[in-house]
């Protein structure tokens, strides 16, 4: 004997909302679907370079976009401190950053994002120019 639910009454209701239930939290659950905060996993010059050289530029490369403008980038070194762009735009997977002229010495470059999941994540490079 077959038992079937008659979707017009009570128990029908309850016995759809629970596999809708089921279903949500499974989906909710599996592992990788835009969960993952962007993280950073390269910059140009590497973190404690010591460079015979100031850079021009800085590189940040993240494991997935990050909106560039929602991006706050302090430089902090041997002249002091200064509020550096990121540009504006669509979101990107790495922001390169002007950089002002540098004297010799050790260098901070702190940066704060947002990931594409709307996720601020903060760090730290730092470099040193050699005198």
């Amino acid at each position: 004997m077959r038992s079937t639910i008659d979707v017009g009454t009570a128990a029908g209701t309850r016995a759809r909302r629970l596999a809708v239930s089921l279903l949500a939290a499974c989906a909710l659950s599996a592992p990788g679907i835009a969960q993952a905060h962007a993280r950073l996993v390269s910059s140009e010059p590497p973190d404690g370079a010591s460079l015979s050289a100031p850079p021009a530029t800085i590189t940040l490369t993240f494991d997935s976009r990050v909106e560039r403008n929602f991006a706050r980038l302090r430089l902090i070194g041997p002249a002091g401190e200064s509020t550096l762009s990121a540009g504006s735009g669509e979101a990107v997977q790495s922001l390169v950053v002007q950089l002002p002229s540098l004297d010799s010495g050790d260098h901070r470059l702190a940066y704060s994002v947002v990931s594409a999941d709307g996720h601020r994540i903060e760090g730290t490079v730092r470099f040193s120019v050699e005198k």
